[in-house]
């Protein structure tokens, strides 16, 4: 094989060379390359022939010992923007999710057996239980065109009277019940209207003195413990149009002339129908609601007071229509006719009431109280006992004719009370 000529050996090294130089500087820095070439400029920046260089411009810090730049934390708002972001939408998930759940829990209330607890806490907390404010009042239906001066003196937060003057004939005018709104001392007061819905009675307005010989269907028998009253078949229609549908119907003129609300007695007359109508209850029911809801009507705010029959606070309708409940003889004098004035009535009794007002004082509505009683001291404990159960009580005279209670009478002859009632009445003639 022959020799290869040395030129050609020669030749090669430096293209060894520059080929190093290109993939390495550190190799065409250890080459020795010119300072004016790549590998000059590379020397001088590592600081070698500065002298044969001239001057050559500071070598800018490695990129490790770099001052941090003044502009170097603008980097860090948009990873705070998206962490803001980030926890926004969380929010916006949470709060949909939130509002879809209250819309349902809402929904939820509304049909549960809870529902009333919001709605009459709303109501209480609004103002629109203006019962709730009565501390003191007064019951009194008989006489009461000559007690009208003495009822105007009359301190007490609500009056429950008659509607008219002259043994019931003669409606109040708007000025004399506007007269009774308002005490002595300026403040003024509630005066509701008495109202029998289950007795028609021979001297109000409606009241056809042909009915004694040909009554219409819907009128029943004589209460022989309150003479002039009459049961009635209160789900008639006839009677709900006297009572409370017609032009001219007793609740109309109880309302027209400025009364705040209505008393309703004589509910509990359902249970006398029992046998005969077994629907009874339920018609009272729906009889009462009827009532209420055209008394808004024609007065928004009107009230609506039952008395007794404290039986149908069981019933949510019947809760709903009215606005209060007063119970007749809680305590004394009410466990039939055959007791006596001012004999404690059996605890039995007592707690069977009780646990149905509790049910109407649970949805913050009040519950009056009327005893008739004749002893003081009794009537100072008694109001003592009943103040205590959370109830506002009254204690006028059987016959409801606004004198004292403990002035002496004679109860044997006394209009409603058990004395009379056992002296006078047949049974199943009272009720």
């Amino acid at each position: 094989m022959a020799a290869q000529p040395q030129g050609g050996a020669a030749a090669s090294a430096p293209a060894t060379t520059q080929a190093s130089a290109a993939a390495s500087p550190k190799a065409a820095a250890a080459a020795g390359a010119a300072p004016g070439g790549k590998t000059g400029l590379m020397k001088s920046w590592l600081g070698f022939g500065r002298g044969r260089a001239g001057p050559v411009a500071a070598a800018p810090a490695p990129p490790a010992a770099a001052a941090p730049s003044r502009a170097a934390p603008a980097a860090a708002p948009p990873a705070k923007a998206a962490t803001l972001h980030s926890r926004l939408a969380r929010l916006a998930r949470w709060g949909k999710w939130s509002a879809i759940a209250a819309v349902v829990g809402f929904l939820a209330l509304l049909v549960s057996p809870y529902r009333d607890l919001f709605i009459n806490w709303w109501e209480a907390r609004q103002g629109y239980r203006p019962l709730l404010g009565v501390v003191t009042w007064h019951y009194q239906l008989d006489k009461i065109e000559p007690a009208l001066p003495l009822l105007t003196k009359n301190t007490a937060d609500m009056l429950v009277i008659d509607h008219a003057k002259r043994g019931g004939t003669v409606g109040l005018t708007r000025e004399e019940v506007e007269a009774l709104k308002v005490r002595r001392d300026g403040r003024r007061r509630l005066v509701i209207a008495y109202m029998s819905i289950g007795e028609a009675e021979e001297f109000r307005f409606y009241w056809n003195k042909d009915w004694k010989v040909a009554p219409p269907v819907w009128l029943g028998e004589e209460n022989c413990a309150w003479p002039q009253a009459h049961r009635v078949r209160f789900w008639n229609d006839d009677w709900k149009a006297l009572s409370f549908r017609g032009p001219s119907a007793f609740l109309k003129r109880i309302a027209d002339a400025g009364f705040d609300g209505v008393y309703l007695d004589r509910i509990d007359i359902y249970e006398t129908f029992d046998k005969e109508r077994p629907t009874a209850r339920a018609e009272m029911v729906q009889f009462v609601s009827e009532l209420s809801a055209v008394a808004k009507q024609l007065k928004p705010g009107f009230l609506v007071i039952a008395q007794n029959a404290e039986d149908l606070l069981t019933e949510r309708a019947f809760r709903r229509a009215i606005d209060g409940l007063a119970k007749e003889s809680l305590l004394h004098g009410g466990a039939g006719t055959t007791a006596g004035t001012g004999v404690r009535n059996k605890p039995e009794d007592i707690a069977w009431s009780r646990s149905r007002l509790n049910l109407l004082l649970a949805e913050r509505k009040p519950v009056f109280n009327v005893e008739y009683l004749v002893d003081m001291e009794q009537i100072d404990a008694t109001r003592h006992e009943l103040i205590m159960a959370g109830l506002v009580p009254t204690f006028p005279t059987r016959s409801l004719d606004g004198e004292e209670p403990t002035l002496p009478r004679d109860l044997a002859k006394e209009v409603g009370t058990p004395e009379r009632t056992l002296a006078a009445c047949k049974p199943g003639t009272a009720w």
